[in-house]
């Protein structure tokens, strides 16, 4: 599972995420932010076909991310 921030030095969470689901499209996904996923122009920043689990918006609580986690793994 991958759980990566989309604002990161260096290397963005976006372009991550598409090395990563290159290696491995079946790698369950989830993207975090304090943006607004609508100002973050999302699906246009993946490569074609390639497609994130779950966003989540920060601030989140440790709850959250265990729900997100489990549902997840629940689908694997």
């Amino acid at each position: 599972m991958l759980l990566v921030d989309i604002r990161m030095p260096k290397v963005n969470g976006y372009q991550l995420v598409n090395e990563i689901k290159g290696i491995d499209p079946l790698i369950k996904t989830v993207l975090m932010s304090a943006y607004d996923k609508s100002e973050l122009g999302l699906l246009g920043k993946l490569n074609d076909g390639i497609k994130i689990d779950d966003f989540l918006y920060k601030p989140f609580s440790l709850i959250k991310l265990i729900n997100t986690v489990n549902a997840l793994l629940e689908k694997y």
